[in-house]
């Protein structure tokens, strides 16, 4: 909203600044209608800006208060894992940028966000492919081995656990859960491979021989 209303405030003063130019209007009446006009709406601008953009400087540490929620939140019906990441932190973290690029002063938590911006968008992104990668995985498994499903799931909610209670988009050290999630999943999905193809090989399989033995005779 502050590069609009520059915007707008440029979109006027070049026709004016031309137009003062005229001198044989100097003295003329509708020059003084046209410049008490440009003065009025550029002061309207001006005040718009500011309004804004000490609104704006005012909401930014509401906004990092977010951001130290933790990365993680579970529905309670079904246990399942949500990431707990608010929209508005891109919108945020857009505006700093846009910002700081303009030359317009942001506080010292925009710069702070502005070094962790790239930080934070790639660890979402790693988040949201470790739990889809976690979602497949649960989808694709035997239902003969939910039991033991549901014992490997523990230990990577275990692994999970911290994204719930102790860390947040703010923190430095997300690895400590990415790595032993991510190396767990890898894990679980492993096992669950072995433990369908055991399921295929040596319990339906056979099943299925008998079954068309039997049909035959």
């Amino acid at each position: 909203r502050i590069l609009w209303a520059r915007r707008m405030y440029k979109r006027i003063q070049n026709p004016y600044v031309e137009f003062i130019k005229r001198t044989e209007l100097k003295d003329h009446s509708t020059m003084k209608n046209i410049t008490n006009n440009f003065i009025m709406i550029a002061n309207g601008f001006s005040i718009y800006e500011l309004l804004y953009h000490r609104h704006w400087y005012n909401t930014l540490p509401d906004v990092v208060n977010v951001m130290c929620n933790p990365l993680l939140i579970r529905q309670n019906v079904t246990r399942q894992l949500y990431i707990n990441y608010d929209p508005f932190i891109d919108v945020i973290l857009r505006e700093c940028e846009l910002l700081a690029r303009y030359s317009i002063t942001i506080p010292d938590l925009g710069y702070k966000l502005l070094l962790d911006r790239n930080r934070i968008r790639l660890y979402y992104e790693r988040l949201k492919k470790l739990l889809k990668d976690l979602s497949i995985l649960l989808a694709k498994a035997h239902p003969a081995s939910y039991e033991l499903v549901e014992k490997v799931m523990a230990q990577v909610d275990n692994t999970l656990s911290i994204g719930l209670n102790r860390l947040n988009w703010l923190s430095k050290n997300l690895d400590e859960l990415f790595l032993p999630a991510e190396e767990k999943i890898s894990l679980m999905s492993d096992f669950l491979n072995q433990i369908s193809s055991l399921i295929i090989h040596r319990i339906e399989e056979p099943i299925n021989e008998v079954s068309r033995f039997k049909s035959d005779t």
